[in-house]
This record gives structure tokens, sequence and C-alpha cells, in this order.
């Protein structure tokens, strides 16, 4: 109660959010110290400082792994301070958590933004690929595939999906090859 009635007389007091969370934390109130994050996360936007964010955002993605919400503004986050890796790795666990979900296309979109920071990101293109061959998209895959292969030529996932996506649209010759240097 003291840490609440700290916050709101004094919203810039930082410590005080970050006693509650825990406080919350400690007797798994989830819900209540994700809020006391995410006024964290709103008192330093405004403030400007961009890691005390990532950090506040960081804390609610480990108790709430599914929010995409968050993961999607921690990328975006990351991208803007030039922590690409950071970024994409947040944009591949986005998309798992929209598969999940059963949110296919939102996370072929996820997936392909993240493509359009980094278009040879092994994660990225595997999970593309592997998407797109479950939707029956082989010419996208195939496409995805080359331009990915030509970057990266050591990512076995992407190589499978592209000898399925050959398969299946005929080309049986190009799915040998791409067979054989899958086997090597």
């Amino acid at each position: 109660a003291i840490y609440k009635k700290s916050s709101r007389l004094n919203p810039s007091n930082t410590s005080s959010y970050y006693k509650l969370a825990d406080l919350y934390l400690k007797q798994g109130l989830k819900d209540d110290a994700k809020s006391q994050y995410l006024a964290l996360a709103d008192l330093y936007t405004k403030e400007g400082d961009q890691a005390k964010v990532r950090a506040a955002l960081d804390r609610i993605v480990a108790i709430d792994p599914e929010n995409v919400k968050v993961r999607v503004r921690l990328a975006d986050l990351y991208l803007r301070a030039s922590m690409v890796e950071e970024g994409l790795k947040e944009y591949l666990a986005v998309g798992e958590e929209l598969v999940k979900k059963g949110m296919v296309d939102e996370a072929v979109k996820v997936y392909e933004k993240g493509l359009g920071l980094r278009d040879g990101h092994s994660g990225l293109v595997a999970a593309l690929c592997t998407l797109l061959v479950k939707k029956g998209d082989f010419a996208r895959v195939i496409e995805t595939a080359k331009v990915a292969y030509s970057k990266n030529r050591d990512n076995a996932a992407m190589l499978a999906a592209l000898v399925e996506a050959y398969l299946q649209t005929g080309h049986r010759d190009l799915a040998t090859q791409a067979a054989d240097k899958l086997a090597k």
C-alpha cells in the first residue's frame, strides 16, 4: 500500500514502481506486476531513456513471453538502438507466438519485416519457408530460399524447405540438386 501511494504521489519515483512490481510478483500477481513495468516503460519513454524502456519491457517479456505487442515494441526499440540481432531475435519469437495462436498470415508478415532488415537471417528464413510450405505457397518458398541461400549457404532448414518446394512444383531435378547440397 505504501509503494502504491508513493507511486501515485510522486509518479517520477521509479523505485516505487520496481518495488511494487517485485512485491506483486512475489504474491503471484503477474498482471499487476506487468502494469507497473508498463508504467515504468511509459515514464522512461517520456524521459527519452530508451535503454531503461527496453529494460522494463524485458521484464514484462520475462513474466509474459507470449505478449506479442510488448515483444514487437521491444524489437523496434532494439532496432532503433542499432541492436539488430536482438531485434531480429524478438521478431522470430513474435512470429513463433503468432503461429502458436494460429495467426499464420501475421507471422509471415513479421518474418518478412525481419528479413527486410537482414535478408539472410537463417532463423527467420527457415521459419518463413516452413510457414510458406505449410500454406502451399511454394513459389514464394523458392524465391525466398534462393535469395537466402545466396547470403547463407549453411542453412539446412532452408535447403530442406527448398527441396520440398521443388518437389511440390514438379522440379525434381532442382530438388535433387538441393538435396545433394543438403547432404554435404
